[in-house]
């Protein structure tokens, strides 16, 4: 199975990012450096293609209900999802995406993106940032829906005692 990538690119205004592949959270740390950099910025409009996306697992889908949280209060429309799998989209719709999300089947998006450095390192110190971002990740799809935190509560409480026993 392909491993996760990530691929930006800007035409007029809207950011496009295509993510292809197994999308899980060990291939993760680069789109989540460059989202903590894109979230900083304005921007106008943001389209998600996920056409070519064969799983995707709840450390993604936090990392796009990112995209959209920053989206809904910065008072932009919401961010479209390109979805052409039913298997993806019953994904989606358990997580509500479907309220926050515009998803549709399919959408013109340039040829050409520039695909993210994925990281890997294992060092301590890479360990840690990974914990963040999947924390992050998944308190970002409780804040989405209110429905999501029975799904994902647990795993957050966990992560966050793992963090204690880290820092502790």
């Amino acid at each position: 199975m392909e491993r996760g990538r990530y691929f930006v690119a800007e035409r007029e205004g809207i950011t496009f990012i295509r993510m292809v592949g197994n999308l899980k959270y060990t291939g993760s740390s680069g789109f989540d450096m460059f989202l903590d950099d894109f979230l900083s910025q304005e921007y106008r409009d943001v389209v998600v293609d996920l056409s070519d996306a064969v799983f995707i697992d709840s450390t993604n889908l936090g990392l796009l209900a990112r995209i959209a949280e920053r989206s809904r209060r910065m008072g932009k429309p919401p961010v479209t999802l390109i979805s052409p799998h039913n298997d993806i989209n019953r994904i989606l719709r358990s997580v509500r995406f479907d309220r926050i999300f515009h998803i549709v089947s399919s959408l013109d998006t340039p040829e050409s993106l520039e695909e993210l450095e994925v990281g890997g390192s294992h060092t301590a110190s890479q360990q840690n940032d990974n914990l963040n971002m999947i924390l992050r990740a998944h308190k970002a799809l409780i804040n989405l829906d209110d429905a999501n935190r029975h799904e994902f509560q647990d795993v957050v409480d966990l992560l966050e005692q793992h963090q204690q026993k880290q820092n502790g």
